[in-house]
């Protein structure tokens, strides 16, 4: 099975609190440094439309 370079992420509504921001972002970064991508789904998307959130994800690995 091939490696993904694809990371996603499903954000809860704690994620919005600026403290939490600040931390996100610097290990969205540091993942990054990895080379890899970062795609993120909020728990609303997850919950209420998991088929988009499949083809996002499926999109995402057939890019690379």
């Amino acid at each position: 099975m091939p490696f993904s370079k694809t990371s996603s992420r499903k954000d809860g509504e704690i994620h919005q609190l600026p403290e939490n921001v600040k931390y996100d972002v610097a290990r969205q970064e540091d993942i990054e440094f990895c080379n890899l991508k970062v795609i993120r789904f909020s728990n609303n998307q997850v919950l209420e439309n998991i088929e988009l959130v499949v083809k996002e994800i499926k999109k995402h690995l057939s890019d690379q």
